[in-house]
């Protein structure tokens, strides 16, 4: 669960304060302040830290980064690296599930990165921006439903942390949304649905009962203040 705070600490300090609401949340429920309202919660397209910390609530990537530095398994249980060191190659923990109901596979992470590089969205976050062109990436394949590669076009020596910056999402929903829908309604397999976004006001989120990743909260609210 310390993983899933990550960088929530920091906005507790401004979180419901008197500029807010006299009212106290229910102790299910953990609500942080925003400086700013978010622009989007479209993963490949953000760039603001504040819309990541929400995000990741939302979205898995195939590794993350502990609190104590290291590169520990999340959607992923495990990676190999190809000789020539420009493919590696992870495979998906069993039993994993989109918000949408539909089983996370090899597809869903294919899907993922090679959405980032559609000339037809043209996105500009983190991803497109920085990450993929890091790492040089050629594409992604699914090689079977839980082991999927993706592809450099040179050996990296950070890839494995940078890659860890895509947030996975769901390829059967995210096909039947335009780019601008999927700015507002984030379908992933993290610990935590999207449930509203009050613009210029709240984005709430709640747990998802079908989750793999456990949380202590039932609710998390950032509020604009």
């Amino acid at each position: 669960m310390k993983r899933l705070l990550t960088g929530l600490i920091a906005g507790v300090s401004i979180m419901l304060t008197a500029s807010i609401s006299n009212a106290t949340p229910p102790d299910d429920t953990f609500v942080v302040g925003l400086p700013t309202d978010t622009i989007g919660l479209e993963p490949a397209q953000i760039s603001s830290r504040h819309t990541a910390n929400i995000l990741k609530h939302i979205f898995g990537t195939l590794f993350f980064i502990s609190e104590s530095g290291t590169l520990d398994p999340n959607l992923a249980d495990s990676y190999s690296v190809s000789d020539d060191g420009k493919e590696y190659t992870f495979t998906l923990r069993k039993g994993l599930t989109c918000h949408d109901g539909e089983p996370l596979t090899a597809e869903d992470v294919a899907y993922t990165f090679n959405r980032v590089v559609d000339p037809d969205l043209a996105f500009v976050g983190n991803s497109a921006g920085f990450v993929f062109p890091s790492i040089d990436f050629k594409e992604a394949r699914a090689d079977s439903e839980l082991d999927v590669t993706i592809v450099m076009g040179a050996p990296n020596h950070i890839a494995l942390g940078l890659i860890s910056e895509v947030y996975v999402h769901c390829k059967d929903s995210y096909e039947k949304m335009s780019k601008e829908e999927a700015a507002l309604n984030p379908i992933g397999s993290g610990a935590y649905e999207f449930v509203k976004w009050d613009k210029g006001s709240q984005i709430v989120l709640k747990k998802s009962p079908g989750s793999a990743v456990s949380a202590n909260f039932e609710n998390l609210i950032w509020r604009v203040i």
